[in-house]
């Protein structure tokens, strides 16, 4: 593979990394601010609060659809413009590149675990160097 595909290939993992993370970012925010609300009002008066309770996760919830909503529209805007490939759908590439990215990672973790010794064994040699170094 020329080194122009894997630069793009790394840069496309940074950045679909990177808005994956703003995803889950302002998911996670928006979730913790809504159990907030509803916990706080919930203290306050049962009835007439579990109502504004319902207005406000209502209205979180909207703010929250209309976020990943408009995330997912640039999402699917950055991968149709840049990873499609030619007769792949917006849809399909995703399944692709994260079936490489998987792929990348099985990899990486099976070539740490060759490459690193088993600790164990260093543990044994080095048990064994101290025993007979009293012996000489």
């Amino acid at each position: 593979m020329s080194k122009i595909v894997e630069a793009n290939e790394k840069i496309v993992e940074v950045v679909v990394d990177g808005y994956k993370k703003i995803e889950t970012g302002v998911v996670e925010g928006y979730k913790k601010i809504e159990s907030g609300a509803v916990e706080g009002f919930k203290k306050v008066d049962n009835g007439r609060i579990d109502r504004m309770a319902d207005a406000v996760t209502g209205a979180y919830q909207k703010v929250e659809d209309a976020v990943v909503g408009a995330y997912k529209k640039m999402e699917d805007g950055f991968v149709e413009k840049h990873l499609v490939r030619e007769g792949e759908t917006v849809e399909g590439a995703k399944e692709r590149i994260k079936k490489e990215q998987e792929e990348r990672t099985a990899q990486a973790k099976a070539h740490v675990e060759v490459s690193i010794p088993d600790s164990s064994e260093i543990v044994k040699k080095n048990l064994e160097a101290a025993k007979n170094a009293g012996k000489r």
